[in-house]
């Protein structure tokens, strides 16, 4: 993975961190406001670990990049918080 492309895949991550941190907010805006209950408690932690995963994925891709890593697993690393991201808004929009 050429370095311009390692910087487009931390800009993305960066961008999604944002998203992320304003989905985690609402979310623990939500369980707050329900009073703790055990569902909207638990959707606002599923959401919690989404900023935590964004910034967690590129310090793991920039050091399997340091060790010359296979490119596939850099892809994976940096493709891994926008899925879960997807899956977060599939499971917002379905329940």
């Amino acid at each position: 993975m050429g370095r311009g492309w390692f910087v487009a895949a931390l800009i993305l991550d960066i961008l999604l961190l944002a998203f992320g941190v304003y989905m985690a907010g609402s979310a623990a805006e939500i369980a707050i406001r329900t009073g703790g209950e055990t569902a909207p408690v638990a959707i606002a932690v599923l959401f919690a670990a989404l900023p935590v995963f964004c910034l967690a994925a590129p310090f793991a891709a920039g050091r399997a990049r340091r060790r010359n890593r296979p490119q596939a697993q850099l892809v994976a690393l940096f493709a891994a918080p926008w899925v879960y991201g997807l899956l977060l808004v599939v499971f917002l929009f379905n329940s």
